[in-house]
């Protein structure tokens, strides 16, 4: 006679031997919360139902970027802070890990600002996870992902920031104005090295 424990890792069938069904290498995975086993017997005996196991979270296997900028300034810090976490093969933040995490952003941009050096950004995490706030994107207008590592876990790849340039713009003297007692509207063309924008200000004496 078996009894089985339906599971979805490790032995779920083994032979009663004097009345004892005895379970071992079994892993148990998933989201974190309580768990219950039902045992089943072939011999038609009643299920019995264990009581709750918590499971907790599992060691730290690969890094997660859950927040990040899409649009940028260089030279000017993300308005939107990153944040990266580490997790575990259930998919649950691993918050016993305390990993060195690098950040690194594609070729033609370095990082500058809070927790930087020599273009990257490094910090560990703080259980689990970590907000990499003050960072700046440095470079030439363009489309930039960034890399998250650290030892021994899977890294993750950020989607592309848009780096812009300062917008500069030109300037209007009093005399190309044809009317300087009162006010007048005059289009003037920005360029921020990625596209245009049309502005329109208001002079008056």
């Amino acid at each position: 006679q078996t009894c089985a424990l339906p599971i979805s890792s490790g032995t779920n069938t083994v032979d009663v031997v004097n009345g004892v069904a005895t379970f071992d290498n079994i892993i148990l995975k998933g989201k974190t919360g309580d768990y219950t086993f039902t045992f089943s017997h072939s011999g038609g005996y009643t299920s019995v139902t264990s009581d709750a196991v918590t499971l907790n979270p599992g060691a730290a296997v690969l890094l997660k970027i859950d927040q990040q900028p899409s649009r940028a300034r260089s030279g000017i810090a993300f308005g939107t802070n990153v944040i990266v976490r580490a997790y575990d093969a259930g998919d649950n933040v691993a918050t016993g890990s305390s990993a060195t995490v690098t950040l690194t952003p594609s070729t033609g941009a370095t990082f500058t600002g809070t927790n930087t050096s020599d273009g990257v950004a490094s910090h560990a995490l703080l259980s689990g996870s970590y907000t990499f706030s003050g960072l700046v994107l440095n470079g030439a207008a363009a489309s930039y992902p960034f890399d998250a590592t650290s030892t021994g876990l899977t890294p993750a790849t950020s989607t592309s920031i848009r780096l812009d340039n300062v917008a500069t713009f030109g300037t209007v003297a009093v005399s190309d104005l044809t009317n300087a007692t009162a006010s007048a509207s005059v289009d003037v063309t920005g360029n921020d090295s990625v596209s245009t924008t049309a502005l329109e200000f208001e002079w008056s004496t």
